[in-house]
């Protein structure tokens, strides 16, 4: 049955933007997805059934892990268009549970990064210009700012200092701002929530990506260093590699990791083994190198 009037114009929005991401969010989730009614065709513009039911079943269902891999993977959700209309999507749907929420943080982190890519500094992306780009999707931040928010910024501004990527798990920054943001009593939908916190998100991607990239060109900087001394292995046990590792075979395995995978460090293998790798070089070069 054909839909008239401001219905029409949701219909068209969701179909031709929407639904083709959901479609293909639906294929990455496998079974897990709710099945796609039969009306609800891809590609097509009128005469068939609005998919708004089917999204909002996507939505309640999707995890925020699973949101974000398919995004950061998918070229047509990580568009600036696609997330614009994603964001605008759960900004309606945030009062519904944390999960959302959680969505929402990513989604807003992904944003800024499309506009801003994945190597700025606190001073270089001043929560003015963050405000700039969020503002038009999320809302106008309270002014003047809470009080809260010094403490947001002190840590913003802390990573500043960091020279291993390490010391983001030594001083706990994250853990930190999640216990800053579950003490702040607020409305889910509220914009100088979402704009300073997804700037402390990115910032501290920024920085995750910076000082892997580093910790990359350390250890390859040692290993040549370590075969400089005529060392050809290395005992790589604690890293679920060879007790005797030869040394360059690690050059195609740093090869890969020198783009990060964007998910919570804490739970990537590769994070573990990357920094594992940096103790197992450090150790073998001692002192001297230092």
């Amino acid at each position: 049955m054909p839909i008239d009037g401001l219905a029409t114009q949701r219909f068209k929005l969701a179909n031709h933007v929407l639904l083709p991401i959901y479609v293909e969010l639906a294929q990455s989730m496998g079974s897990a997805a709710p099945a796609r009614p039969k009306g609800i065709v891809e590609g097509e513009s009128e005469h068939v059934a609005d998919p708004e039911e089917w999204l909002a079943a996507i939505d309640s269902v999707v995890t925020p892990a699973q949101l974000r891999q398919f995004i950061q993977k998918s070229g047509l959700a990580n568009r600036k268009e696609s997330l614009e209309w994603m964001i605008k999507r759960y900004v309606k749907r945030a009062g519904v549970s944390q999960p959302d929420l959680d969505k929402l943080d990513f989604l807003l982190v992904q944003y800024l990064s499309a506009c801003h890519g994945d190597k700025a500094e606190a001073n270089d992306f001043p929560l003015e210009k963050v405000a700039a780009v969020l503002e038009p999707l999320v809302g106008a931040m309270a002014k003047p700012l809470p009080p809260w928010s010094v403490k947001l910024n002190e840590l913003a501004d802390e990573m500043k200092a960091y020279e291993h990527l390490q010391d983001m798990t030594k001083h706990e920054l994250v853990e930190r701002g999640r216990k800053l943001k579950s003490s702040i009593r607020r409305q889910p939908n509220d914009p100088t929530i979402l704009i300073t916190f997804a700037r402390f998100n990115y910032l501290v991607r920024a920085t995750f990506v910076l000082l892997w990239q580093a910790d990359v060109w350390w250890i390859e900087e040692g290993l040549k260093y370590l075969e400089s001394r005529g060392e050809c292995f290395l005992d790589c046990s604690t890293v679920q590699f060879s007790p005797i590792q030869p040394i360059t075979e690690l050059y195609p395995i740093l090869d890969k990791w020198k783009n990060p995978s964007l998910a919570d460090y804490a739970l990537d293998s590769t994070y573990r083994q990357l920094q594992g790798l940096r103790h197992i070089v450090d150790t073998a070069m001692g002192p001297v190198y230092e």
